[in-house]
């Protein structure tokens, strides 16, 4: 596993961690064991009752424009409101998942292994811009 990828995973999750509103984080979107185990996605709750950072966040990421369309959206698997950050991509197969509990399909087969591994790798180039962005939002937001 490439140590780089790991800690540009773990940018996003500092910055956002330090600005917002986090009851708890799981600060890195990759796995630095196997890589493409599971998708790159940033899972978080907000403290209870902090809908406005959810609001805020989600309109910094929907107003990116990168490589790929990100996202907040509540994890639909989990029953703790749970919010996973990630890719449009990777947020539909979190729905597919969760339209038919009982089939389980992984992110490689449903995708295809190469098509997986594209997108996995080109996200990832998304990250730094993306933290950019976000640190750009949050001084605009405080003048």
């Amino acid at each position: 596993m490439d140590n780089i990828k790991v800690e540009l995973s773990k940018k996003l999750g500092d910055l956002i961690s330090n600005q917002f509103g986090i009851d708890w984080m799981k600060v890195s979107m990759i796995s630095s064991e196997q890589e493409f185990e599971h998708f790159p996605a940033l899972y978080l709750r907000f403290n209870k009752n902090d809908d406005k950072d959810a609001m805020s966040l989600n309109a910094m990421l929907s107003d990116f424009k990168g490589k790929f369309k990100w996202a907040l959206e509540k994890y639909p698997l989990s029953r703790k409101d749970l919010y996973s950050i990630t890719i449009e991509e990777f947020h539909n197969y979190n729905r597919h998942l969760a339209e038919d509990k009982n089939i389980y399909t992984s992110p490689s087969v449903f995708f295809g292994m190469e098509k997986y591994k594209m997108l996995c790798d080109e996200m990832m180039s998304d990250i730094e811009p993306l933290c950019a962005w976000i640190e750009e939002c949050l001084l605009r937001f405080k003048e």
